[in-house]
């Protein structure tokens, strides 16, 4: 089944069922999320107040702007206002733990979104929703392993330091290789902090140290930074797609990107499957009351994230972010 198709019978869902119960009570949503400084985490902050306006919640939306300090504030402000339910994004599990354990006390209920609650914070929250982010690292791994038939050195573009985002993307990507007893070698790693200047930076760098001949793979946290690898080698006076570049996301660019064959590949992963996840889990506990310390008994609920190659880039076109 396509991507497309699936999307089309989700939103059905999501917005019919839980839409009636909700419109005449006016639920208090407060979203927490990283920053609209992001284009995935824009594309997802878009599709939530869009359906929450057709839910009829009384919503509101924090823009950490990628700053852990400003996200845990936010989480302070949002608990202040004893909303019905909190959507939190964080940029730091760790700084938010508090907050978290804090809304646990007064019975406001958090779903945690993209990014995992640490291990301490689980209980205080009812369910997580979005990607694995240690899965697609071992599916990275396996597409490099796979390209460069288990030999290679490749070079890595990490996003925000310390993101759970970050960790679990490069432990996936480095412990399923020595799972596969790859011969692909990570040997170096930088931070593009997902904005595409840093990232075309880091890897003009790579290519100095290294030089075209030592690179065989770049692996990106993200698509934006895998379309800013193939600007810098571009600009570089290497042909497209001389080095193969994979990304995580499934973005517009990075789909043009695979198409092109400018990129090798990509993680899929959409903001509006991820939605559509979160609304109906807000539905759920909104239109039951549902109060902590309950927690889903699947409390992980992971969105789809397939590889993307140009094999079947076709399927996820155009993309939706």
């Amino acid at each position: 089944m396509k991507i497309v198709h699936f999307l089309a019978v989700a939103i059905g869902l999501a917005v019919a069922a839980p839409g009636a119960a909700l419109a005449d009570e006016k639920p208090k949503v407060r979203f927490i999320m990283m920053g609209l400084n992001n284009p995935y985490t824009a594309a997802q902050a878009r599709y939530t107040e869009e359906w929450a306006e057709k839910l009829g919640w009384d919503y509101r939306l924090y823009d950490g702007e990628l700053d852990a300090v400003k996200n845990a504030n936010f989480l302070e402000d949002a608990i202040n206002e004893d909303p019905d339910l909190i959507i939190l994004m964080p940029i730091d599990s760790t700084a938010v733990a508090n907050g978290i354990h804090r809304a646990n006390g007064k019975g406001i209920p958090i779903i945690m979104e993209h990014m995992e609650a640490t291990d301490s914070s689980v209980e205080d929250t009812m369910v997580y929703t979005g990607p694995s982010n240690y899965l697609q690292g071992t599916l990275a791994a396996e597409m490099f392993h796979e390209k460069l038939n288990g030999e290679g050195n490749v070079v890595e573009i990490t996003c925000v330091p310390g993101q759970e985002t970050t960790i679990g993307r490069h432990n996936g990507f480095v412990e399923r290789l020595e799972e596969l007893g790859s011969g692909v070698e990570l040997i170096a790693s930088n931070n593009g902090d997902a904005q595409v200047d840093q990232s075309i930076a880091v890897m003009e760098d790579f290519l100095t140290r290294f030089g075209a001949d030592g690179i065989d793979g770049v692996y990106a946290c993200d698509d934006t930074m895998a379309v800013a690898a193939t600007i810098a080698i571009k600009e570089a006076g290497l042909d497209a797609g001389s080095i193969p570049i994979v990304g995580v996301g499934g973005s517009r660019n990075g789909l043009a990107a695979i198409k092109a064959g400018a990129m090798y590949g990509t993680i899929a992963q959409s903001p509006k499957l991820t939605q559509i996840q979160t609304v109906e889990l807000a539905g759920q506990i909104l239109d039951k009351g549902l109060k902590p310390p309950f927690r889903f008994d699947e409390y992980y609920q992971y969105v789809q994230t397939p590889k993307v190659t140009v094999a079947n880039v076709d399927e996820f076109l155009p993309g939706d972010w």
